[in-house]
């Protein structure tokens, strides 16, 4: 997973793919600055303490019979079914956390059932749940909402082989690929800024310790760089392993990893 700066998670709670997910480090991955996008069904069985206070979200239901989920966030669409969603959690949508946005709840119940959050934190990384099986909504609304997620809500976005965006993006906030990755001793690290503001840019090892400061100030909209010297802040040169960048703007956040090999 630190190889990459979004994971996106489909389950069933089949087959033994809920053991996969207690044998990863989801939450170290999200407290140093990964993004992760997860969808199942029972999903109270892998969102436990404390992945569920992290999502920030109270359970309502464990074994729900969804109709569909309805948006509740601009820009996301709503998704139907094309089968049965019985075993489904939903949580209470006005209990959410201070970081917490709701996406989704289910039509059969109005806003009573959440079915969908979206958390967005200042020392970590983004966490967007949706309840059901992954394979009965329907493959065009999921993918259509699963593509805005991972670009508006994450920051993802599209970058060509050298790191730098494709001409004409229009999202909030991008974070390029490190160059080069893996890196020895420095990397080039390119950014863009929709808006002008505070911004910060800050380095962490996979346990989510903060390694380094690299950028603490007011920068102009636009595109523009920063390097990293493979140093921590006291000057040392930190050991070889997977980092992750985390950028921080008035418009959001972005994470992204990068690789350093000595």
């Amino acid at each position: 997973m630190g190889q990459y700066s979004s994971v996106v998670w489909v389950s069933d709670d089949t087959d033994g793919d809920r053991q996969l997910w207690f044998d990863s480090p989801n939450l170290t991955y999200l407290l140093a600055g990964g993004n992760l996008m997860f969808m199942s069904r029972r999903a109270q069985n892998f969102l436990t303490e404390p992945l569920r206070e992290y999502l920030g979200i109270e359970w309502l239901t464990m074994s729900t019979n969804l109709l569909g989920a309805h948006a509740r966030h601009a820009g996301l669409t709503n998704i139907g079914r094309i089968g049965s969603q019985s075993y489904s959690a939903t949580f209470v949508p006005d209990q959410l956390g201070p970081e917490t946005t709701l996406l989704y709840v289910d039509p059969n119940y109005g806003d009573d059932m959440g079915v969908g959050a979206w958390r967005t934190a200042m020392d970590g990384g983004e966490f967007a749940f949706l309840s059901g099986r992954p394979y009965r909504w329907d493959r065009d609304d999921l993918s259509e909402n699963a593509d805005f997620i991972l670009r508006h809500l994450f920051g993802e976005g599209s970058a060509t082989a050298m790191g730098e965006a494709t001409s004409g993006h229009s999202h909030r906030l991008w974070l390029g690929e490190c160059v080069p990755n893996p890196m020895n001793p420095s990397a080039r690290i390119p950014f863009e800024l929709a808006a002008g503001g505070p911004t910060s840019i800050k380095i962490y090892d996979v346990s989510g310790r903060l390694v380094r400061d690299l950028l603490d100030e007011t920068l102009p909209a636009g595109r523009q760089s920063v390097i990293w010297d493979g140093r921590a802040a006291s000057g040392r040169e930190v050991g070889s392993g997977i980092y992750y960048i985390r950028l921080q703007s008035s418009a959001g956040t972005a994470a992204r990893a990068v690789t350093l090999l000595r």
